[in-house]
């Protein structure tokens, strides 16, 4: 039997192999690809073609019988590495010098061994083909000293967390030095509870970390009873300190590669606050880059204005008039003038582009102090995003809109989707999240046919049959997670004013039952979020009166809000409204359309989706499950995934 699995094993390790080989010639190819590129002056990406190789290797997965969604989501990263190295060699190609074949490249950052500072710079720097090495500083001065002491060639400065906000000292240290952003990296933080081998989190009285680990935590950190923190120096340190006192009653913040690193153990994993917790770093260097065109660059800078009546107003104003995205305004106190600010702003836009170099000359003239910290190829925007495998309901004749509207509509975001943008979207879920496996299942179709939202509702009337009210609360702990899991962004149902902001720390969506659609105190929390809500209708309710619903929501500041049409009352059944939906269309918000609510699943769902999205629709919403004669929730109907996948691909897609 021994030689048996090691015979077995061998073979593995030669397919191994051969998938090092493949790897290896396709990185030579894109090389060829690259120096084709900078020579010809070709776009660098072409986003639709990267889109229809990741939907046509998830296919050609499915017929070899592997997993759709682990091929797509292992070429998205191989895409994505294509990407960066392009990027790379063009900008070696535009002046950056490479110093041999092989670049040495020294990055400082923050902390030791095992920081996500360390990781963020491994990640950036890997796809560009140098020769890596890290160094680790005690503090962020001390790294932009090493830098422009020549010490190190970059920095690695984190300045902003997704949980905690902006890195105050960061940027304070960018405005006093003489140094340049040449870049910019985000990296996916995930917490982990790091203590002695054997210890247990009921005896952790001291936690360690850094002090935005400790904040990004903060909630988790208050469940351990009598428990003290205390800010260190880095997460990485941390650890250390644990190791190094060998007190099981202490604890550390930091990363699951620190705790391996110094032989500790996980006592908990993925503590943080939000799971989407993610950690924005610039890269500083002494000289700037110039990036080719081609490139997604994004620049920063920080100014001071007049001090006048509407002095801010009259910069910002100098990008908005040329057409230069905002990405980012935030004010700090300037130092030794009292009541005075700094403005710290990063806009999309190349400083080598005429309309950049127009707005920066007159952004000089309205301000007291101006300074560029650089310009840089951008990660955090929509053209820099790695592509995804080609969503359901794009760009086919067959659900094209009709005319355009008479009213623009004003666009919700949704994750990396636009709800009310060019293209339909499409929502898929089970009509209750019974429980996470199934929700699982759910998800996994979703994904495999490129739907853009997964809808999970959490609560349900109780005047349910049966009496089941759905997985409440506990839902809201586990629907995050499968949706993360699948790179899908979530939509939850909220029926209590009192959870709405739980729900909204969860989901991407929050949905507004037909039943709820008058119910005010709800409308009014919903309405205090920064998140997009879905309202459906009720089955009674006239235009007017949905509208007023809407109206609601926007009057307390939340104006992401998106109509649902999901049937009226007619002949005592419900029945989908396609002609209120081509009435709506001289409104400015995005319309859903969600016919499984009143048609049989089969043979009605397409041409019933197909009239919706021409009638206006900017989506639609499908109920999937995978037993609908066993499903726990009220619903007309819902299609198991083989129905669901071929009503898709075949009839929604033509």
């Amino acid at each position: 039997m021994a030689n048996k699995l090691k015979t077995i094993r061998q073979r593995l390790d030669e397919i191994d192999n051969r998938i090092l080989d493949a790897l290896a010639e396709r990185q030579a190819v894109v090389r060829q690809v690259a120096d084709h590129k900078l020579s010809s002056g070709e776009e660098l990406r072409d986003l639709m073609r990267e889109q229809h190789q990741l939907t046509l290797l998830g296919e050609k997965a499915q017929v070899r019988g592997l997993d759709r969604y682990f091929v797509t989501r292992v070429f998205h990263q191989i895409l994505d590495h294509s990407v960066r190295f392009q990027q790379a060699h063009l900008t070696r190609g535009n002046g950056e010098p490479e110093g041999g074949d092989v670049r040495r490249v020294v990055v400082a950052y923050q902390g030791r061994a095992g920081a996500y500072s360390q990781m963020a710079a491994e990640q950036h720097f890997g796809p560009q083909g140098v020769e890596l090495s890290t160094r680790g500083y005690d503090s962020f001065a001390g790294i932009l000293e090493a830098v422009a002491d020549r010490h190190a060639d970059y920095a690695m400065l984190p300045v902003e967390n997704t949980t905690a906000g902006s890195i105050n000292e960061a940027y304070d240290l960018l405005g006093r030095m003489d140094l340049t952003v040449i870049g910019e990296e985000v990296l996916r933080v995930q917490h982990c509870l790091v203590g002695l081998p054997g210890s247990s989190l009921e005896e952790i009285k001291r936690v360690y970390s850094h002090p935005q680990g400790l904040l990004q935590c903060s909630n988790f950190l208050s469940t351990l009873q009598g428990a003290e923190v205390q800010a260190f120096t880095d997460t990485a340190m941390s650890v250390v300190k644990v190791r190094d006192e060998q007190n099981p009653s202490q604890a550390a913040v930091a990363s699951e590669r620190a705790a391996s690193l110094y032989q500790l153990e996980v006592l908990a994993r993925d503590i943080a606050n939000q799971k989407d917790n993610y950690t924005r770093f610039m890269v500083v260097a002494r000289e700037p880059i110039t990036y080719d065109l081609r490139i997604p660059c994004k620049t920063s800078l920080i100014f001071a204005t007049a001090h006048a009546e509407g002095a801010l107003l009259r910069c910002l104003d100098q990008l908005a008039k040329r057409g230069l995205n905002l990405t980012k305004l935030e004010s700090r106190p300037r130092p030794g003038v009292a009541w005075e600010y700094l403005f710290y702003v990063d806009f999309e836009g190349n400083l080598t582009e005429p309309n950049v170099q127009n707005a920066l000359a007159e952004l000089a003239h309205h301000t007291s102090f101006l300074k560029v910290l650089g310009s840089y190829p951008a990660r955090t925007t929509r053209e820099a995003m790695p592509a995804q495998h080609q969503r359901a309901l794009q760009g086919r004749s067959t659900i094209a809109h009709g005319d355009a509207d008479t009213v623009a509509v004003q666009p919700v975001a949704v994750g990396t989707s636009i709800i009310g943008g060019e293209r339909p979207v499409l929502i898929a879920g089970p009509p209750a999240a019974e429980g996470q496996a199934m929700l699982q299942t759910c998800a996994q179709w979703a994904h495999g046919v490129g739907a853009d939202v997964l809808r999970a509702p959490c609560f349900l009337p109780p005047t349910t049959a049966g009496g089941y009210e759905g997985p409440g609360e506990a839902g809201l702990r586990f629907i995050g997670e499968v949706g993360q899991a699948l790179g899908l962004p979530v939509m939850t149902n909220v029926r209590d004013p009192k959870l709405v902001a739980q729900a909204a720390k969860v989901a991407a969506l929050l949905e507004v039952d037909a039943d709820q659609m008058d119910n005010f105190a709800l409308l009014e929390q919903l309405g205090k979020v920064d998140r997009p809500v879905v309202l459906r209708r009720a089955p009674d309710a006239t235009l007017a009166r949905w509208l007023t619903a809407a109206d609601h929501i926007a009057s307390f500041g939340n104006r992401q809000v998106i109509l649902c049409e999901s049937g009226a009352q007619g002949a005592g059944v419900r029945m989908i409204d396609v002609a209120a939906i081509a009435q709506l269309r001289d409104q400015p918000r995005p319309i859903l359309a969600d016919p499984s609510c009143s048609a049989s699943p089969g043979a009605h769902w397409g041409p019933l989706g197909r009239a919706c999205l021409h009638a206006g629709a900017h989506g639609l919403i499908l109920t999937i499950h995978p037993d609908p004669k066993k499903m726990r929730a009220p619903a007309t109907a819902a299609l198991d995934g083989p129905t669901f996948e071929r009503l898709v691909n075949s009839e929604l897609l033509g």
